[in-house]
């Protein structure tokens, strides 16, 4: 069972000792979600796209450190990075942050230009 004072400075689980399971290290999670208000049909958008560090209280092979990355849906797939999946994703979200800048930049260009 998970003693509180044995957890990592980031882990923010609650650990319940009358859980058995309760075998995780788990971070806070970061989120990126639309801007309130920008999807009309629902005016409060849950997050799109959320991550946590997930550390077991005795690492095996078969279940490593990792982080989860989810899209939201608490009943949806989600993925396990490790450090090198990790890199891949930083990599590929500087690259999609550079594309939604230049498709911002279209965007303000276009709504100049008359119809």
């Amino acid at each position: 069972m998970t003693n509180p004072s044995s957890c990592p400075p980031w882990c923010t689980g609650g650990h319940d000792s009358n859980i058995p399971e309760d075998v995780f290290h788990r971070s806070a999670s970061v989120s990126l979600r639309p801007p309130s208000g920008s999807l009309p049909d629902r005016p409060s958008p849950s997050p799109r796209l959320s991550a946590y560090l997930m550390l077991p209280e005795v690492p095996e092979d078969d279940d490593p450190a990792c982080i989860i990355l989810d899209h939201g849906d608490v009943y949806g797939p989600y993925a396990q990075l490790d450090v090198e999946y990790a890199d891949q994703m930083i990599r590929d979200l500087k690259t999609f942050t550079a594309r939604m800048q230049q498709l911002r930049d279209q965007l303000a260009a276009a709504k100049k230009q008359p119809a």
